[in-house]
This record gives structure tokens, sequence and C-alpha cells, in this order.
């Protein structure tokens, strides 16, 4: 590797599809530049990128109820249920290919009947002319 070069691959840990967080100017200036003779380009690297603190999903949620009392629990789990139902029995989404089904359904049954009270009147009319 000549001086000209910085050769990087990649963040150790790192996932695809995983961002980041930005890295805080507290953070760059605890760190050493990659240009420092002490260190080759890609130690420098991963040593800035040691200073991103990266939080597992879900865990804030896992702290709040692990401080919540067994009543304020109960009360929350028992708040969320009746929301649940409440949206269960109140809803009155129907998706848009159920409404043109009905739709669909309702036009082409009444064009049916129609139909087919017009041909057996024509059809009785023939039997009584003859």
């Amino acid at each position: 590797m000549t001086q000209d070069e910085l050769m990087h691959y990649g963040v150790r840990g790192m996932r695809w599809g995983v961002r980041r967080k930005k890295i805080t100017t507290e953070g760059l200036n605890t760190a050493k530049s990659v240009s420092d003779s002490s260190k080759s380009g890609i130690e420098a690297i991963r040593s800035t990128s040691g200073s991103v603190h990266r939080s597992k999903k879900g865990t804030a949620a896992k702290n709040q109820a692990s401080k919540m009392t067994d009543e304020q629990l109960k009360k929350k789990i028992q708040r969320m249920g009746l929301e649940q139902q409440y949206a269960n029995l109140s809803s009155n989404n129907i998706s848009k290919g159920r409404a043109t089904l009905d739709n669909t359904l309702s036009v082409a049954g009444g064009a049916l009947a129609v139909t087919s009270s017009v041909l057996g009147i024509a059809l009785a009319i023939k039997q009584l002319k003859g």
C-alpha cells in the first residue's frame, strides 16, 4: 500500500441494510485520524467506528416495562386489550376488492334476474301461442 491509497473493507459487525447512527463531533475529536502514522488506515477506521453506539430494537420498551409496578402493567395491558376490542368492533373498513366484488355481484345479479324473467315471460307467451 502506498501513501496515496486508502483501503476500506467495511465496518466490523455491520449488517446489510442497517444504518449506523451518525458520529458526533465528540467521537471524532477522540478518534485518531486516518493519516496517523502509528496506525494503518484500516485500524484508524476501526477505532473511529468503535465510538458509534447501536441500540437493539425494543430494548426501550422492555426497560420501561421492567420499571413498572404490577398494577401499572396490568392497567396498561387491560387498556391495550380494550383498545383492540374496540377497533375490532367498530371496524367498518371493507377492502377495495371486497367492495368492488359486492358491487359487481349486485349489478350482475340484478341483470341476471331481469334477463331470466324476460326469458321466462317469452317462453310462456310462446307456449300459449302454440
